[in-house]
């Protein structure tokens, strides 16, 4: 592993000298240290022996209570931690330079997701790892259709119904009645789905001055009354829930982010997937292929994020510390030298 120095020449330093004796230093045993490095402990004896003569001074304590550093191997043991982590510093900047992407991505989401959830907590992230992509984000309506191209990324709650775009399953959503604070504190929590008839809800409207909206898809709208609210806007919906003025069947996601929603009736939930498209030609571009990894492996990632996960939780207090957690650790995450897009 290690290829011994040539005699008879004159010495330079030997960085693999140094690095074996930081290992040693480490280990505080030459077995240990040899295990570690996958060498026999001949070549330690021997390589530590040439690192001394090199520099001229005992830099190991040989005697028989075992292995000790010198007050000079001591020095030398902290100068190699020192370089060692000079040399980790540069590799991880050699490798974000090669992975650097330069270029622009064009994505249309969803308004209540855009801005409850990707704007706040995700696209200053994506901006630190990729600060030399532009960003053209374009909001609307879930039920909008919106072409691609011209935008290279569409997300949206139903697979993309052209052949000729790529298309795969990146999240669950799962749908709960929220209220807020105010409005349980004013008008009480049902006590049933049927017992909904008596509160004020709000619904998504088809079209303009729709009077039956998309709650019709999820529930015996009939029986819960007329709703008192309809909006084709995501944010508008939340945040009539969050203001206390009705009762609003919200993505579970949307508990994380906003501590004064209470879940009502929480085993009445509903469900639908949540796809990202995109077309070939647009798959090929570095800035696209790096949006759709941070996608899949941040936003949306559903084996840490039970609220995104195929299988059903209830909303619980849990949720908020574990979003927390993973918020702190999102900035260490290293995008992969190689991006793959793989069908799902």
């Amino acid at each position: 592993m290690f290829p011994e120095p040539s005699p008879g020449r004159a010495r330079e330093p030997n960085w693999d000298d140094y690095r074996i004796f930081g290992t040693v230093a480490k280990q505080r045993s030459l077995g240990r240290a040899a295990k570690a490095l996958g060498v026999a402990k001949p070549t330690i004896r021997r390589r530590i022996a040439s690192l001394e003569s090199s520099i001229g001074t005992p830099l190991v304590d040989r005697s028989a209570n075992g292995l000790a550093l010198t007050q000079q191997g001591r020095q030398v043991a902290d100068m190699v931690e020192a370089m060692a982590m000079i040399a980790d510093s540069a590799m991880t900047r050699v490798r974000i330079g090669e992975r650097e992407v330069v270029g622009e991505c064009k994505m249309v989401l969803g308004e209540g997701l855009s801005t409850a959830w990707f704007i706040p907590h995700f696209l200053g992230l994506f901006g630190d790892l990729y600060p030399r992509v532009i960003v053209h984000l374009a909001a609307s309506p879930d039920n909008d259709k919106i072409s691609v191209p011209p935008y290279d990324i569409q997300i949206r709650y139903a697979p993309a119904s052209d052949d000729n775009l790529l298309t795969f399953r990146i999240a669950t959503f799962h749908f709960n009645y929220f209220a807020s604070r105010r409005y349980v504190e004013r008008f009480g929590i049902p006590s049933s789905q049927e017992d909904l008839a008596n509160h004020r809800l709000v619904d998504v409207a088809r079209s303009s001055g729709a009077d039956t909206g998309l709650l019709a898809q999820y529930s015996n709208i009939a029986s819960l009354g007329r709703s008192y609210l309809f909006s084709n806007s995501g944010n508008m919906i939340l945040q009539s829930v969050l203001a206390g003025h009705v009762i609003g069947l919200l993505p579970s996601y949307t508990y994380v982010v906003s501590p004064d929603l209470i879940p009502v009736l929480p085993d009445c939930h509903y469900e639908t997937g949540l796809f990202i498209y995109f077309s070939d030609a647009a798959s090929g571009k570095k800035a696209t292929r790096a949006m759709i990894d941070f996608l899949r492996n941040i936003v949306f990632d559903k084996t840490r994020m039970p609220w995104f996960g195929d299988r059903y939780e209830k909303p619980n207090d849990s949720w908020r510390a574990t979003f927390s957690n993973l918020v702190k650790t999102a900035g260490t995450y290293m995008p992969p030298m190689r991006i793959e897009i793989a069908g799902e």
